[in-house]
């Protein structure tokens, strides 16, 4: 079996990360902590623990910029000395893909 390589490219922070409240829509002033990790989801609400998908996933995904270089092209932007990304404008870092 041939060897893989690892290149680099930028992604989106959120990728990798992501978290948001995202208020009820039953019970107003009352939300949920909904969270990404490495594309896995996790919320706080009661119906996320029996169906593992919620409303407030879905709310969150919409959200989510989960911008990749290797997926979508192009490259991050340069902003006071910083790298950005260039859909969402939060921090980017570079992930290794075999190849």
């Amino acid at each position: 079996m041939p060897d893989l390589n690892t290149e680099y490219h930028w992604v989106c922070e959120s990728l990798l990360w992501y978290q948001e409240r995202v208020g009820s829509s039953s019970n107003k002033g009352e939300g949920y902590n909904v969270t990404c990790d490495k594309g896995q989801w996790d919320c706080t609400c009661q119906g996320f623990r029996f169906r593992r998908t919620c409303k407030h996933v879905e709310a969150a995904k919409k959200k989510r910029c989960a911008w990749s270089a290797y997926v979508h092209g192009g490259e991050p932007v340069e902003e006071n000395g910083e790298r950005k990304c260039p859909e969402c404008g939060g921090p980017v870092t570079s992930q290794g893909y075999g190849v």
